[in-house]
């Protein structure tokens, strides 16, 4: 393989060669030329003018305390080496690749041992709230005591965003908007070394809704154990008391309740559908869909008692007669669907006429079998309709 090919296979970072030799030329400390290879990995190396990094990110990449990283980016920041802004997760920073432009030794009054600068950090309350959701930190006067006594002026070591008093550092120079050395989370972070926020933990609201305190029950255990006893005793499907009781305790019935729920289980055992056990639901499930408020029929309607009379009139004698009395749920949805199909009543008896005298229908077949939909298709498609032999 070719060299070129090599280097496109496993990828480079693109670095003018002028720039290249600024770098171990300019005098950086060791910390800083750390620092500065992560930053030209991570922005020229992917081709971007700028990107948001965190303290913390910077330090992994170059096995560096964030405390640490934090202070240089402060001294680069300083030496006109990058700009930086505040940005979502951390700060957004750019090299200034015009390296005739970095002024060495411009940061070096922040070189401090990380155990001077806490040395020197003030109480919670000498905090100062900056606009948006900034918080940075100005160095009480006290603590530059020596300086004092030099005849130099107290100097900040974070600055407010667009201080410009004189005696502070300007965090930027030239056209830069002043700003904050680096984003809130970073500056929180140096001050406070146990408070880590990066990309990947960013402190987020709390929606954590406050539990509801539990509702009182209006019936003791006996009084619900009671009322239980009279519904299980009336429910026909006995199975899965368990989670039925559980149900039941959730709704808590008083009197009224419970007398609704045993008239609608009466009622439902009138039902045809309920003499067959498989169509009876789980009583647990009957209490979380509360069917007692269905509205339950329980008899035929007039056009429905209409269509089984016309049935019993004309097929009753060859397929046998249904009872118009006795009332199945199934039937009558069926009926319903099935008077659809006609536009008279007189239509409905004309197609029974047809099945009973053109039709060989299989045995063993009824009302309902007529009413099914896809039988009623293939009846009036002709499938049953008897041929007559030449």
């Amino acid at each position: 393989m070719q060299q070129s090919e090599r280097t496109k296979a496993i990828g480079f970072t693109a670095l003018q060669n002028d720039f290249f030799e600024a770098l171990p030329r300019f005098g950086f400390t060791g910390r800083q030329l750390n620092v500065m290879l992560v930053l030209v990995r991570k922005l020229i190396g992917f081709h971007k003018k700028q990107d948001d990094m965190s303290a913390s990110q910077i330090g992994a990449a170059c096995n560096t305390a964030r405390q640490h990283v934090t202070t240089v980016l402060m001294q680069l920041r300083k030496m006109n080496v990058i700009f930086v802004k505040r940005g979502r997760y951390g700060s957004l920073i750019e090299i200034n690749m015009d390296f005739s432009q970095w002024r060495k030794g411009a940061g070096q009054d922040l070189t401090q041992a990380p155990g001077k600068l806490e040395a020197h950090q003030p109480a919670p309350e000498e905090w100062v709230a900056a606009a948006g959701s900034d918080a940075v930190w100005q160095a009480s006067s006290a603590s530059h005591n020596s300086k004092e006594d030099e005849g130099v002026k107290p100097e900040s070591i974070f600055l407010c965003p667009g201080r410009t008093d004189s005696g502070t550092l300007p965090l930027f120079d030239g056209a830069d908007e002043p700003l904050s050395a680096l984003a809130a989370t970073d500056l929180v972070q140096l001050a406070r070394p146990n408070v880590v926020h990066t990309k990947e933990n960013l402190p987020k609201e709390n929606t954590t809704k406050e539990k509801e305190p539990k509702k009182k029950s209006l019936h003791n255990a006996k009084a619900i154990d009671q009322a239980f006893a009279q519904f299980w005793q009336h429910y026909p499907k006995k199975v899965a008391k368990a989670e039925a009781y559980r149900q039941f305790c959730k709704l808590a019935p008083d009197e009224g309740l419970l007398a609704s729920m045993l008239q609608a289980l009466a009622l439902a055992s009138q039902q045809a559908q309920w003499s067959d056990p498989q169509m009876i639901p789980y009583p647990a499930k009957w209490l979380k869909r509360q069917s007692w408020l269905d509205e339950l029929q329980t008899a035929y309607s007039e056009q429905e008692r209409e269509a089984i009379v016309t049935f019993n009139h004309i097929l009753g004698p060859v397929l046998g007669e249904v009872d118009s009395q006795y009332f199945v749920a199934s039937r009558a949805g069926a009926i319903r669907h099935f008077l659809q199909q006609f536009s008279a009543p007189k239509d409905m008896a004309r197609f029974f006429t047809y099945c009973r005298e053109k039709c060989a229908l299989p045995p063993r077949i009824g009302f309902d079998w007529l009413l099914k939909a896809e039988n009623f298709t293939k009846v009036c498609e002709g499938q049953y309709e008897q041929r007559s032999v030449a």
